[in-house]
């Protein structure tokens, strides 16, 4: 297929090979966090495990019912999601996404990670008990994770702080522009 343009050039379209849009996040950020998310999952189990051994009788709280189990179907969901990224023979995150295999990932995903944000804000509660009120199966793994998932809380927080800050803008920039009519 040939075009002339206005200056009088012709341009074989043919010869054009079209090919996947560019990875938008890279392969190695994806193995990284995954495998993040997978080493933390362990550490939670690992602390979880190091409580339950304790022989305080404060650790026998309700508290802790199903954080270790949590854990683990994370260890289990991330291991799953990676490999099949893996094995699919996908060169980008990006369009292994997007691809109609998995059409409800997204939907998926995003019920998982709101639990996990529920299983996180759960693990800080119970930490921050035993922190207060357990001394003696409070050690160093605990506190390391105690610090870790208040960062993610404050993290989370913040997301969910400027997502109410886009949203008001979004709210009040399109009032304005519908009374300035």
């Amino acid at each position: 297929m040939k075009k002339t343009s206005d200056n009088g050039f012709n341009i074989d379209l043919s010869s054009i090979k079209t090919t996947n849009p560019p990875c938008i996040i890279g392969n190695y950020m994806t193995y990284i966090s995954y495998i993040i998310i997978i080493i933390i999952s362990f550490i939670v189990i690992y602390a979880m495990n190091q409580i339950e051994k304790s022989t305080c009788e404060c650790v026998m709280k309700n508290n802790k019912n199903y954080i270790k189990e949590w854990f683990i179907f994370m260890i289990i969901y991330q291991t799953t999601i990676l490999l099949t990224f893996i094995l699919s023979g996908e060169k980008c995150w990006t369009i292994f996404m997007n691809n109609n295999v998995f059409p409800y990932i997204y939907g998926l995903m995003i019920i998982i990670s709101i639990i996990h944000i529920i299983f996180v804000f759960k693990s800080f509660i119970y930490l921050n008990e035993l922190r207060t009120s357990c001394k003696c199966a409070y050690n160093l793994s605990q506190k390391i994770l105690f610090w870790y998932f208040l960062i993610s809380i404050c993290f989370f927080i913040s997301i969910i702080f400027l997502i109410i800050l886009m949203l008001l803008y979004v709210f009040i920039f399109y009032i304005t522009y519908y009374f300035s009519k």
